[in-house]
This record gives C-alpha cells, sequence and structure tokens, in this order.
C-alpha cells in the first residue's frame, strides 16, 4: 500500500466526530469508541425523523452491529455501553424482545453551551481541553488482601495476595 500525504487540497477522507469532551472523562477507550459510534449513527436517526414523544431523537444500534464495527466481543460493548449510562452520556430504551434498544445521547450542559457559541460566532468562554485525563480516585480504604508479610518484605505496590487458608 502506497501513502500519500495530505496536501492542501486533498479532500479528506470519511471520519467519525470525536467530541473534545469525551478526553475530560474518565472512560474506557471501548466506550469512548462506542459514543463516537453511537453519534454518528445520530445523523441517520435525526435525518429519518427517529423521536420518541418527548422530541429527544434516538438510535437503534444492535450489539452485534456494534461489537462488529469496534471490533470486539458482545459482552465488551454491553460493558461499554453500562459504563456511558453511569457516565450519564446515553439512556437505553427497550424496544421489544430481539429488537435493539433505543438508544438516547446525551452530553455535558457545558459542551452544548461551548457548541451553540461557536455556530453563533460569539466569543467562546468554554474550557480549553486538557492533553492529560484527570487521575481516578483512589479508594481510601485498604486492600482487603494485602496483608504485610511476616518476613517483614513488602510485595510492589498493585499486586495482590490472597488471604491464607
Amino acid at each position: 500500500m502506497s501513502k500519500e500525504y495530505i496536501k492542501a487540497q486533498t479532500p479528506l477522507p470519511a471520519y467519525f466526530p470525536y467530541p473534545k469532551f469525551l478526553l475530560q472523562m474518565s472512560l474506557s477507550h471501548t466506550a469512548r469508541l462506542t459514543y463516537v459510534l453511537l453519534l454518528d449513527r445520530m445523523t441517520l436517526s435525526q435525518k429519518n425523523g427517529w423521536v420518541d414523544v418527548q422530541g429527544r431523537a434516538y438510535v437503534l444500534y444492535p450489539l452485534a452491529g456494534l461489537a462488529e464495527d469496534l471490533q470486539s466481543s458482545i459482552s465488551s460493548v454491553t460493558r461499554a455501553l453500562r459504563e456511558l449510562e453511569a457516565a450519564r452520556l446515553i439512556e437505553r430504551r427497550s424496544n421489544g424482545f430481539s429488537k435493539p434498544n433505543q438508544v438516547f445521547l446525551s452530553f455535558p450542559s457545558t459542551a452544548q453551551k461551548c457548541t451553540v457559541e461557536m455556530v453563533k460566532n460569539e466569543r467562546s468562554d468554554c474550557p480549553k481541553v486538557s492533553n492529560h485525563r484527570q487521575p481516578l480516585p483512589q479508594p481510601e480504604t485498604a486492600d482487603r488482601y494485602h496483608e504485610p508479610d511476616p518476613d517483614g518484605v513488602e510485595e510492589p505496590t498493585g499486586y495482590r495476595t490472597r488471604p491464607h487458608l
């Protein structure tokens, strides 16, 4: 395969929208890509007028299709969807047995305000996106499986030992 460098007049290849706010969230890579695919599919839903009684657009994306597009297992996709639900970025509603769920997408209100300001060409007070992820909070409780070694030799941090039976 030969490579061609992008020049000023080169048309760009098809690409997915990747919201900047995802960079600031503590989400797995699979969850982020799942959100990106759902967001891309949302354009189709908006064109087709797929909205509920409250006027919210929804996505229909079977788990098998998501798994195939992400090149991962259905259980990984399910885990990513649960992660997105916990982050309050999606809401799933059952569509009936053996039918894909309706998936409603949302995003932080600060991201929506920034989008509106950019479209109106107003001066944006949007926070700049940092290239560094915020560290996850560490639990303050001691590891219940880690007991001090009776010989006084500590294992490296991160290793777990099971209690001696």
